[in-house]
């Protein structure tokens, strides 16, 4: 939220807010700036999400390397890396400080009312869900891992991300 209103306060034209608990796409820079020249008019866009529905029906929706989930998906989440421009941070920040909740519950609030909202497909940056601290983790070769990676993505490959442990 303090990031979120630093870019309103401070009236960015854009911002992204990374987690501390990513993995970045091996040619991001590049990746998303295909993305961001070509769709500048974006609002709200995920550059990776846990999206539960994914490989079961949102994946229809991927035109370009961006979609939009259907109105009626749930358990759709991703705070991890998320990309706001200006429209975006008012509506997510109004969102949040109204809704209590956890920061990426109600996704869908922008989604359907930001017209130019999507996710990113493939993702340009992956949560490290093998060792979360927020009860997230899925650890490896476990049925929940296995569960997680057939659900959010269609032929995930660890190769295109680069990995840093300190």
């Amino acid at each position: 939220l303090w990031c979120l209103l630093q870019g309103i306060q401070k009236e960015l034209d854009n911002i992204i807010i990374f987690e501390d608990d990513i993995i970045f796409h091996k040619d991001f820079i590049n990746y998303f700036n295909h993305i961001y020249d070509n769709n500048k008019n974006i609002d709200f866009m995920l550059l990776g999400a846990h999206d539960f529905q994914f490989s079961k029906k949102n994946y229809k929706n991927i035109k370009n390397n961006l979609y939009k989930p259907d109105n009626d998906s749930q358990h759709i989440y991703g705070a991890h890396a998320n990309y706001y421009s200006l429209k975006g941070m008012k509506r997510m920040f109004n969102i949040r400080v109204t809704q209590i909740s956890f920061f990426d519950k109600e996704y869908m609030l922008m989604f359907n009312y930001l017209q130019n909202s999507y996710v990113v497909y493939p993702n340009m940056v992956v949560s490290d869900v093998s060792s979360s601290t927020l009860n997230h983790e899925r650890p490896f070769f476990s049925e929940i891992e296995k569960a997680y990676y057939s659900k959010c993505f269609i032929n995930f490959n660890f190769t295109n991300s680069t990995y840093l442990y300190i």
